[in-house]
């Protein structure tokens, strides 16, 4: 009977062998451009990976953000891809790394901020007249707000075109939408941010 219990289960190390071909077959797909693969490995994991990443930066829509990033960052560097243990372990690495990396990055952003407030308290900047300071200070704040008033959507979009410089047809891949709706998408965060940002004055 024991011997039939273990003939008929996989044992752990079968498993783990299975495991790793099905990882092999996946990597390499995705390192030749399938996109049929990709997507596969997107909508088998990003659920998972948002909920693992909440954990870390404690806020649902910065989950997204982060796990939408790895997983573009993969794409982009698909042929360059290459994994040490599992998919699912490089993965869930992935997205720890990425979520303290974005945490230290708003820890950065917030402790350049005060600097920003402090030296304009004391009038720290030779450079530039406390108007024209002034002026700089209301614009990049106005464009602030404006991205952090866009839609996740639209966030996530621009981020992936202006700062990982993705094609539309690359970020319709990532974000599992049309070309066309990228298109659109893009075009009104850009119309957005433009009303958001105050003409200079003349």
């Amino acid at each position: 009977m024991v011997i039939q219990e273990q003939l008929g289960a996989p044992s752990g190390r079968a498993r783990r062998r299975a495991q790793r071909a099905g990882d092999f077959e996946t990597i390499a797909a995705i390192r030749a451009g399938d996109e049929f693969a990709y997507e596969q490995l997107f909508r088998g994991y990003y659920g998972s990976l948002c909920r693992f990443a909440v954990r870390y930066v404690r806020d649902a829509d910065l989950a997204e953000d982060v796990v939408q990033v790895v997983l573009g960052e993969l794409w982009i560097r698909r042929a360059d891809w290459r994994v040490q243990t599992t998919v699912a372990a490089y993965l869930y690495g992935a997205t720890r790394n990425a979520a303290v990396t974005r945490l230290r990055q708003l820890e950065r952003a917030r402790r350049l901020a005060e600097r920003v407030v402090e030296g304009l308290e004391h009038h720290q900047s030779p450079a530039l007249t406390v108007i024209e300071v002034l002026e700089q200070r209301e614009a990049y704040a106005a464009l602030s707000q404006g991205i952090a008033a866009l839609s996740d959507r639209r966030r996530t979009m621009l981020l992936l075109r202006i700062v990982h410089r993705l094609s539309y047809r690359e970020i319709a891949l990532v974000t599992r939408t049309t070309i066309k709706n990228v298109e659109v998408t893009l075009n009104r965060a850009v119309t957005a941010l433009r009303r958001s940002v105050p003409r200079p004055s003349s």
